[in-house]
């Protein structure tokens, strides 16, 4: 059963009361804008206070037992967001960013050169839109009735044009749809585009797997931010093709 209570305890902001309007004692914080951002939990902040006190140095830059820490733990990052992700090697690269919009920006930029436009949903977040149509001939994809998308509108565009790209969200951070996205990348591939899936939203709540290459379903680039899933700001990662990132 779930415990609530333990769950409160775990996160020191739950213990925070304000003063608020129309109430002569303070009030506890009942926080609802988990969409936006979450809030560390004890163990997270621990670890995160104990490196910083005890461990912290540059990373790939020094040969003093602290920066050999450090570097350890940085480069275990990447390890650890493959095996997250089920992510394979070596055809595959991660770019550690400060945020999904970042992430998302940079796919942007390096798709930019490429033949063909780029197909975004109806449904996605600023984020994974403007970088888009800043960079190139941009088309959209519907949304039905029910808030799902569209996906006669996404294939009918994708015959109908050369794309390079789909950019999709892996849930809506409005509506809380979560998509399809592996069947959204065979569509993709089927028609010669890649996939790209902002997943900032999912990350903390459906295991992800972006599949081997060779699969139909395999997620082409995906971004996340670890300040939607419990971790400090400033974490993010965008994970896509060798190829392509090696150029960062």
């Amino acid at each position: 059963m779930l415990d609530i209570d333990y769950i409160r305890e775990e996160f020191p902001i739950t213990k925070k009361c304000f003063q608020v309007y129309g109430s002569t004692e303070p009030k506890n914080l009942i926080y609802l804008d988990h969409g936006a951002s979450t809030h560390p939990c004890s163990t997270v902040l621990n670890k995160y206070i104990d490196f910083i006190k005890n461990y912290y140095s540059n990373v790939h830059r020094g040969k003093h037992y602290l920066s050999m820490i450090s570097t350890e733990l940085f480069d275990r990052v990447y390890e650890t967001i493959f095996k997250y992700i089920n992510a394979s090697k070596p055809d595959n690269a991660i770019v550690l960013t400060a945020n999904t919009t970042s992430a998302l920006d940079m796919t942007a930029w390096l798709m930019k050169d490429y033949e063909g436009i780029t197909l975004v949903s109806l449904m996605e977040h600023h984020s994974n839109d403007l970088p888009h149509r800043h960079r190139g001939e941009t088309l959209h994809f519907g949304v039905n009735k029910d808030g799902t998308l569209d996906m006669y509108d996404l294939e009918h565009k994708l015959a109908k044009h050369k794309v390079k790209l789909v950019a999709v969200t892996g849930a809506s951070n409005v509506t809380g749809t979560i998509n399809d996205i592996h069947k959204i990348a065979e569509l993709a591939h089927k028609h010669g585009a890649r996939i790209l899936v902002d997943a900032a939203q999912i990350l903390a709540h459906k295991q992800i797997d972006v599949k081997p290459n060779d699969d139909p379903g395999h997620i082409d680039f995906l971004a996340a931010a670890g300040h939607k899933a419990y971790a400090p700001f400033g974490s993010a990662f965008l994970f896509g093709p060798r190829e392509v990132l090696d150029r960062v």
